[in-house]
């Protein structure tokens, strides 16, 4: 993942608001800010996982025990790009493995209303 970055002040480009939430919120994800991802999302928020579908109290719920479970999960991600009316951005998280994926996020007023994950790859 050669184009991965990991800051928003690395992309100063990003003009578009949206876009900067997702930053925002992968941003949080590294530093294990679990508020400041639940606060990048809407209230009915969803995550669309392979088996179910995740309300917002789930979805931090998880996140905190996956946070938990890896205490030294590392991520980078790379710039979002907008395709239809997502937006879309390579995140590679490393811990024990190394799990590469396009993250998926459906963006409305500002805040995160759904996502999810499509693998692309473990090593």
């Amino acid at each position: 993942m050669a184009a991965c970055r990991s800051s928003l002040t690395t992309y100063p480009e990003l003009k578009d608001p949206d876009a900067r939430v997702v930053i925002g919120f992968l941003e949080h994800y590294q530093r294990h800010d679990l508020d400041g991802m639940m606060n990048d999302m809407d209230e009915g928020a969803v995550f669309h996982g392979s088996d179910s579908t995740l309300n917002k109290q789930q979805i931090k719920s998880f996140l905190q025990q996956s946070l938990e479970k890896h205490p030294g999960l590392r991520i980078e991600f790379g710039p979002p790009r907008r395709i239809q009316d997502t937006l879309q951005v390579n995140v590679r998280l490393e811990n024990n493995l190394i799990a590469q994926a396009t993250w998926i996020f459906v963006v409305k007023n500002h805040k995160i209303h759904a996502y999810s994950i499509q693998p692309s790859g473990t090593r």
